[in-house]
């Protein structure tokens, strides 16, 4: 029997279709991140490996294709709670959040639509 570690659970909620799962998982790990800017420096290390040969990407990058995939609105709004916590006081998050080409265009186009 395969020990299942706490990661891989995460991940695999993250990974779940299920919205509700998405909503729990994104919870608890803005929790853990909640005053601690080791914790989400050490998170931007996490690497996944999403689909057979492709390079892993991290765990930042893969929340924010997430949500720009859409989807339901449960798992948006828990992505957003995740990525603003993670983002909160940690300006290399921040760095590593910007330097992805799609972030910038994906939100100002969501801040048009809210305007509109």
């Amino acid at each position: 029997m395969q020990d299942v570690t706490a990661g891989q659970l995460l991940c695999s909620g993250l990974f779940s279709n299920d919205s509700l799962s998405n909503w729990f998982v994104a919870v608890a790990l803005a929790h853990t991140l909640i005053h601690n800017v080791t914790q989400k420096e050490q998170l931007l290390r996490v690497q996944l490996a999403t689909e057979p040969n492709c390079p892993p990407t991290s765990l930042l990058t893969f929340c924010a294709s997430l949500l720009q995939k859409g989807g339901h609105y449960q798992r948006r709004i828990s992505l957003l709670m995740l990525l603003s916590m993670w983002l909160t006081n940690s300006p290399v998050a921040v760095t590593n959040f910007l330097s992805a080409p799609t972030n910038i265009p994906f939100l100002t186009s969501q801040v048009a639509l809210v305007e509109g």
